[in-house]
């Protein structure tokens, strides 16, 4: 998007209103760049109203093909055959179903984006799962009363074997 939004591409013939428009678009997404991130719920929809703003304000198409190629890579069910090595009917079955869908709507650029949105097994396939909880240490949690307890329950009879055996070997 951003190579198709680039100011110049308007200044032959020049038309300052789309340079213009162009330019913010463009500034906008040179600014985000790095802000924006797949696995953030607002990304796809900033993009999404980049994308829609280029197209209405400047004119430009956008090919559905990189989009429709990017997601079947991730759907793809020949991953979950024996010839892959890994066989998983249930998977199989599932990217099955979800490739059916997207095969119906592939030259369709807004139609891949609300699959993107929509559709469960994509969804599935690339929510990134959550950290685990960190275990709780198992170790003694003890207050300090009972750890005076255990110094007098332990240390009493360790101070009386003590004298005993100096007392027995005439310490």
């Amino acid at each position: 998007m951003k190579v198709k939004c680039a100011p110049e591409n308007f200044m032959t013939p020049y038309d300052a209103q789309k340079v213009a428009i162009a330019n913010q678009i463009y500034k906008t997404l040179v600014d985000k760049e790095r802000d924006f991130n797949v696995n953030d719920e607002q990304t796809p929809q900033e993009l999404r109203d980049l994308r829609v703003s280029a197209s209405s304000s400047l004119g430009l198409n956008f090919s559905p093909t990189r989009l429709f190629t990017h997601i079947s890579n991730l759907i793809n069910p020949k991953q979950y055959t024996s010839s892959q090595g890994y066989y998983d009917s249930e998977r199989l079955s599932e990217a099955n179903e979800a490739m059916g869908r997207l095969i119906q709507i592939k030259d369709n650029y807004e139609a891949l984006e609300k699959f993107i949105d929509t559709d469960p097994y994509y969804k599935k396939i690339t929510q990134i799962p959550e950290e685990p909880e960190e275990p709780e240490e198992k170790g003694l949690n003890l207050n300090p009363y009972e750890i005076v307890g255990v110094i007098i329950t332990l240390g009493i009879p360790i101070i009386i074997y003590a004298i005993i055996y100096a007392i027995s070997h005439n310490l």
